[in-house]
């Protein structure tokens, strides 16, 4: 199911930010710079669904984002729920041939203040 993906730090060096700046963290806010790296690791196409807290609230201020993903948010609760939902209308949309048949990176975010 999963494959092994090894990467250098050139490669991340050189992949486009997803997590963008903008957001309202604070100045040298460490969850902000571990977000971004995050990002940069994921190897394809991703969807993220964050929990309420503190980078959710920094990072979506509306009507500004600084995610450039599809990015959903959801309860503290429910992020886990919503994941597997995303990951399972991804399997059947490529059973049925609406998407294509490439790695979607489903990942969640909570606890993070």
């Amino acid at each position: 199911m999963f494959s092994e993906w090894k990467f250098a730090a050139k490669d991340i060096a050189e992949k486009p930010d997803l997590f963008m700046s903008g957001h309202r963290a604070c100045a040298g806010c460490a969850p902000a710079t571990v977000l971004r790296l995050i990002m940069k690791a994921l190897r394809g196409p991703t969807i993220a669904t964050f929990a309420t807290g503190c980078m959710e609230v920094v990072s979506t201020i509306y009507p500004y984002t600084s995610w450039k993903i599809p990015y959903i948010h959801t309860a503290f609760e429910n992020v886990a729920a919503n994941a597997s939902g995303i990951e399972a209308a991804l399997k059947i949309l490529k059973k049925k041939g609406r998407i294509p048949q490439e790695h979607v990176d489903v990942i969640a975010f909570a606890g993070d203040g």
